[in-house]
């Protein structure tokens, strides 16, 4: 290693050989593609996640789960409606004030065929083809639809005015005060409710053997099969330029 001196002060230069050189010029070469192979594969992997979470999750509208969320739906294009001559429509008909008559107000009054419909059935045929809202008993709800298909109608998780069931008798009959009590303590046990679901669970089971569901479904590696076709070819490729410019070096290296 030569020293050179210059006006007292002493100057070191190491001077490379000329296989090092070439080794480093090699290493810069060799370094390039695999840089560009990394972030292809950072690319591929991106797209395949991306992917995966566009199949995997169903994007949804914000649901409507309260009397609340009917005032956002309504500035969004929803019609609201109910059963002509319900329970459902005196309550909101009749209130002064408060949630009732405020979703009283959003009802087309303008056009009233729209918003109080005759029946359950027109309901959810409108529910079905457009921007609709349907306001209904819970029990008659979910039973018409898991018969039309529970995937295509969102429930609304708070429920706001109790259904009463009842047996008519004649006026003065005896058997009213028998009735009512049995009645109360058949839903005081609990029993009500559980006849419900089962008549839900037997429609849900004819409709799951007889007709396809159009909800959402688990995703399969044949949804995901392009991913990992890309993926695999990725690999492949580097696995070749990386033999190759192994072979390269070694080559060099030898001569």
């Amino acid at each position: 290693m030569p020293i050179v001196r210059n006006d007292g002060y002493a100057c070191v230069f190491i001077r490379n050989e000329t296989p090092a050189i070439h080794e480093y010029v090699f290493a810069l070469s060799f370094h390039r593609p695999q840089l560009v192979l990394t972030l292809l594969s950072s690319l591929t992997a991106l797209y395949s996640g991306t992917l995966t979470a566009v199949l995997a999750i169903t994007s949804y509208e914000k649901p409507i789960d309260s009397l609340h969320d009917l005032a956002q739906a309504h500035r969004q294009g929803f019609t609201l409606s109910t059963i002509r001559d319900s329970s459902y429509l005196e309550a909101f008909e009749s209130a002064k004030s408060g949630i009732y008559h405020e979703v009283w107000q959003l009802f087309n009054h303008e056009d009233p065929e729209l918003s109080f419909v005759t029946g359950a059935d027109v309901g959810f045929e409108m529910v079905l083809n457009h921007k609709y809202v349907f306001i209904n008993g819970e029990f008659t709800s979910e039973l018409r639809a898991s018969q039309l298909g529970r995937g295509a109608f969102h429930l609304g998780r708070q429920t706001f005015l109790p259904d009463n069931i009842a047996i008519a008798c004649s006026t003065g009959s005896p058997l009213r005060d028998v009735f009512s009590s049995v009645l109360l303590q058949l839903r005081d046990a609990g029993l009500v409710d559980k006849f419900a679901q089962e008549e839900l669970h037997k429609v849900n089971k004819f409709v799951s053997t007889g007709t396809d569901d159009a909800g959402p479904r688990a995703i399969t590696l044949n949804h995901l099969q392009a991913a990992f076709f890309i993926v695999a070819v990725g690999v492949a490729i580097s696995t070749a330029v990386l033999g190759a410019e192994v072979m390269t070096h070694s080559r060099r290296q030898r001569g």
